[in-house]
């Protein structure tokens, strides 16, 4: 077997092929479809290693280069992202663990040539060490994951969330569908002119591409925005909401500050599980937090951490490697 390692652009690439690579894989995830990739940006550069004709492992990259030097780091609204595999080949379970090994030692090289490198791998992603074989550090973070299948969710929450949506009930609160982002942006405005970003870092930066990641939502019918609101129409809580094959994800939401007390945002995460579990979800991933607090008040709906890993180089050199263009990539 001789594989090959080609690099072409995301967007010359047949989005079909590409999909149904990405859904045959148990790497695959809603992070890595061509639409979604494209709707966050549109320079990403294709991994592809073959075998002939034959794809054994793709992975999308965002390389930001500025200077001489060339940097991807996780791009916003993507958990995880990282090599996708082939499937293992039926019966053949060493022979399989030997060609990913191989893909995956194949991309860590190329990726360690890069200058600055942090990408957070799918949860369960067996083959790590030839990242660390190729001077990755590997670090372990974590995602929240809440199972669908027990028999009274409700009964599951912790009491004071149960108390906050019997009291959003209360107040006649609903749950309804968003045309676009604008309501879930102003709430975002709001938390961040309070001192709260909840956009995790890009502030503003991270609005455009929250309109055009909506929109594909809901053109190719994954999910898109939902808001909650009051009797008199106001929106008091908004997120962002995507389904990928018996797994919904929350990707990004806000209420307003002056509106914390009517338990909006609990009413909305509540409303979004009900909802994952009446279309047939079987898991809802808060796509987690490292942050104590936010990790605690996710594991009040009975959602429990679930561990990925996360793949760090830094050859920059020392007079550059705490340069704002380094905090700039980051957004």
């Amino acid at each position: 077997m001789e594989l090959q390692l080609l690099s072409s652009p995301l967007a010359d690439l047949d989005p079909a092929r590409w999909d149904a690579f990405v859904t045959a894989s148990p790497q695959g995830s809603l992070y890595t479809l061509h639409g979604y990739l494209l709707a966050l940006r549109e320079d990403w550069e294709a991994w592809i290693v073959t075998d002939g004709d034959t794809w054994l492992g793709i992975m999308p990259l965002a390389v930001t280069r500025r200077w001489r030097y060339q940097a991807a780091l996780q791009p916003m609204f993507t958990q995880y992202i990282g090599p996708v595999l082939a499937p293992d080949l039926p019966g053949r379970v060493v022979k399989s663990q030997a060609q990913a090994r191989q893909v995956t030692a194949l991309l860590a090289g190329r990726l360690a040539v890069l200058d600055l490198v942090v990408q957070q791998l799918p949860p369960g992603y067996q083959q790590v060490l030839p990242f660390y074989w190729a001077g990755f550090t590997l670090h372990t973070r974590y995602t929240m994951v809440l199972d669908l299948g027990a028999e009274d969710l409700f009964q599951q929450l912790a009491e004071p969330l149960r108390r906050q949506v019997n009291k959003a009930r209360r107040g006649q609160l609903r749950m309804v569908p968003g045309s676009d982002t604008h309501q879930l942006e102003s709430l975002m405005l709001a938390s961040i002119r309070a001192g709260r970003d909840v956009t995790g870092g890009p502030g503003e930066a991270a609005f455009p591409v929250m309109r055009r990641l909506a929109a594909w939502l809901r053109a190719s019918g994954r999910g898109g925005v939902y808001e909650v609101t009051n009797p008199e129409g106001d929106c008091l809580a908004a997120g962002i909401f995507a389904q990928y094959q018996g797994k919904s994800l929350y990707l990004a939401g806000a209420w307003h500050p002056d509106g914390q007390s009517t338990g909006a945002m609990s009413y909305l995460l509540w409303e979004a599980i009900c909802q994952a579990r009446q279309a047939g979800a079987t898991v809802f991933d808060f796509e987690g937090s490292m942050i104590e607090g936010v990790a605690s008040f996710f594991a009040r709906y009975g959602a429990v951490p679930v561990p990925y890993v996360q793949i760090q180089r830094n050859s920059l050199p020392l007079a550059i490697r705490f340069f704002q263009w380094i905090r700039g990539l980051r957004s």
